[in-house]
Order: C-alpha cells, then sequence, then structure tokens
C-alpha cells in the first residue's frame, strides 16, 4: 500500500526578469495519489508464473477553470484591465483511478530451452509543472502558462516475448522481443481569445509504440562470469 501527498507552495518572481511586464510564477496545490499493488508467483509441474494487480488512484487537489479561451475573469476599473484567477469559473478536477494487471510466464521447451512471455499495464501521472503550475505577467496578470489539472497519466502497455537457451559451459543466450503501446503523452497548446490574450496549456494529444528486440549472452557459473 502506497499514499504520497504533495504541498506545492512556488513564489518565484525571478523566473524569467523582474520589473512590471515580466514573467513570474505564483501558484499553490495540494496534490495526492495512492496505490495498492498485489502479486503472486506459482509454481506449476513445468511452468512459473507471476501474477500481479496493481489499483492507482491520482487527482491534482487543484481545481480548472472553465473558459479555456479567457481562463481568468478580466476586471476594468480605474488601475486598468487585470486579470483575477479568483473569481474566475472553476469546477473540480476529476479523479483518475486505474487497475493494472501484469502477467509473465516462464515454461521450458527442452532440457536447456526455456520460452518466457510478459505482459504488464503501467501509469504514470505527469510532471507537476505541467499539472499545477503557472507563469503570469507581473502586474497586469495575465496568464502566460497555465497548468491542467485534469491531465491523465501516461499509460503504457508492454508485451515480450523470448526463448532462453542454454550453450553449455555456463553460458545461456537469452533473446527477446518487446512491444511498447503508449498513450496519453502530454503536448503543448496555444490558445487565443479574440480579445489578443494568447496563452500556453498542456493537454494527453499524442501516442506512441515502441518497438525492438534484445540478445543477451550470459555466463553464470566459472571463475569468471558475466554479460
Amino acid at each position: 500500500i502506497q499514499f504520497n501527498y504533495y504541498n506545492i507552495d512556488v513564489k518565484d518572481a525571478n523566473s524569467t526578469q523582474t520589473g512590471s511586464g515580466g514573467a513570474i510564477s505564483v501558484y499553490s496545490a495540494k496534490p495526492y495519489e495512492g496505490a495498492l499493488f498485489i502479486q503472486d508467483k506459482m509454481e506449476f509441474e513445468g511452468m512459473i508464473a507471476n501474477v500481479g494487480l496493481r489499483f492507482d488512484v491520482w487527482n491534482s487537489g487543484l481545481d480548472y477553470f472553465t473558459n479555456l479561451f479567457s481562463p481568468y475573469s478580466i476586471i476594468m476599473d480605474s488601475v486598468g484591465v487585470r486579470y483575477d484567477a479568483n473569481s474566475a469559473p472553476k469546477a473540480k478536477s476529476p479523479m483518475v483511478a486505474r487497475l493494472q494487471p501484469r502477467v509473465g510466464v516462464s515454461f521450458p521447451v527442452s532440457e536447456n530451452t526455456v520460452f518466457h512471455t510478459n505482459y504488464g499495464s503501467f501509469m504514470q501521472r505527469p510532471s507537476f509543472q505541467y499539472v499545477v503550475g503557472s507563469q503570469v505577467t507581473q502586474g497586469s496578470n495575465i496568464p502566460r502558462v497555465l497548468g491542467n489539472p485534469r491531465l491523465e497519466p501516461e499509460i503504457t502497455n508492454s508485451y515480450d516475448l523470448g526463448i532462453m537457451q542454454g550453450l553449455g559451459g555456463g553460458f545461456t543466450l537469452d533473446v527477446s522481443g518487446y512491444y511498447k503501446d503508449v498513450k496519453n503523452l502530454v503536448e503543448a497548446a496555444n490558445f487565443t481569445s479574440n480579445t489578443g490574450l494568447t496563452y500556453t496549456s498542456y493537454y494527453n494529444r499524442d501516442n506512441t509504440d515502441i518497438r525492438g528486440f534484445r540478445i543477451a549472452l550470459t555466463k553464470r557459473t566459472g571463475i569468471i562470469s558475466g554479460s
């Protein structure tokens, strides 16, 4: 069982430059994440299986602005035009929860040959700078960069398949191929309103797949061992 709670409080007036018109970072949030993981190793005649299940929850701990093109409220008074985040319309960020199974199986094909295969699902929350970070113009409070509290975690489904062959003399040769399907990669997006306000935020907009193979020659016994 795992639980992490974060108290983020940033006041950086020198992030880009000082003085009126410079960019400053002032934001706070209290994200939390938790996980429950269980795994069992099962040995049968001629087969070994590792089976696991992980349950993750994640919340950014920060409300999100409902108006994407004009996130802050615009205030006009004797001082001039200002942007206010506190009075802007917001909504609660959703809780993210996901089950992630992991299975690994190996069994001998012959006296010197072992077949193995693995599957796993993995979740990685986005970096805090993309979730809760923000940057505004000093003085006027015009938003320049806004994190997205609704960002979903990066999801990876991983598969591999291989065979291990004993060569004699303590040597083994392991040849395997793998494939990873990665979803919810983070990309930057620019928003421009009809008043000319432009700022940057982040969204889950990209996917990728990774393919490859691995060849390993290992010597485990004798005076000299290595791989």
